[in-house]
């Protein structure tokens, strides 16, 4: 038979006691997530066709004020309906 050799026991290794954890910081609300226009109830998908020189005229006015063609479009759009109004008060929008 083979002899077998008895191995000295191994040393406990004890590991350092970490810092106290620091509280946690006070909740905050957690931030809405945004809705797109395309589920947004209040808005309504239109499909326009425009002169190409106008779309790239309006894509370089809205690049340059780093603004969004919908943005730009929405924007001119009420402005339009608002002036409109005005000549013709009877329709009360």
């Amino acid at each position: 038979m083979a002899k077998t050799t008895r191995r000295a026991p191994t040393a406990t290794v004890t590991r350092r006691q970490s810092a106290p954890a620091a509280p946690a910081p006070a909740a905050q609300p957690t931030p809405r997530k945004r809705i797109g226009r395309a589920k947004h109830p209040d808005y309504q998908q239109v499909s326009v066709y425009l002169p190409k020189s106008l779309h790239h005229r309006l894509r370089i006015a809205a690049a340059e004020q780093d603004r969004e063609l919908t943005d730009c479009i929405e924007e001119g759009l009420a402005q339009w309906v608002e002036a409109w109004a005005k000549v013709r008060p009877r329709h009360g929008f």
